[in-house]
């Protein structure tokens, strides 16, 4: 049975505000990169924000553009998540946050208050990923699209 943009969107909203875990994939030029990051969302679910260290692989295919997907999921790992789970694809565009750094990287810290040494390090980068728009795909094939406003983010 075909999930309901409405039901779709309500799912969103639960496995983001739920799960703490997302995979990032970046554009390395030649191939792409996946990496796990913990994230926290916009109240809006038009914005997502991520830390990552400077030096890493990540950041410089960031940098060099700013393409990215985002992969969440609400799976068990289980036999009956094949009809049970959803996996959400995000698609948007990343960039460095400067000016509005703090803000930001408080909401982090506020999620992961065991990480606060690592957003606080000056050599950690806060990210903010301007979402175009979500896939969800529930019952193993099922899939529905919803797009964003990339203009905004709210809190």
């Amino acid at each position: 049975m075909a999930i309901s943009k409405q039901a779709a969107l309500i799912k969103i909203t639960d496995v983001l505000g739920k799960q703490k875990f997302m995979t990032l994939a970046t554009d390395a030029g030649d191939h792409l990169h996946t990496s796990l990051l913990c994230y926290t969302v916009s109240k809006d679910l038009h914005c997502v924000f991520f830390g990552t260290p400077r030096t890493t692989r990540k950041y410089r295919n960031l940098k060099k553009n700013g393409k990215n997907a985002l992969n969440f999921s609400d799976d068990r790992n289980e036999e009956r998540d094949t009809h049970r789970a959803f996996s959400i694809t995000a698609h948007g565009i990343a960039y460095e946050l400067v000016d509005d750094r703090d803000e930001y990287e408080a909401l982090l810290i506020k999620r992961f208050p065991h990480l606060e040494d690592f957003y606080r390090d000056p050599a950690t980068a806060i990210f903010r990923v301007k979402i175009d728009e979500y896939s969800i795909t529930g019952d193993f094939q099922d899939v529905v699209t919803i797009t964003t406003s990339r203009d905004f983010c709210k809190e």
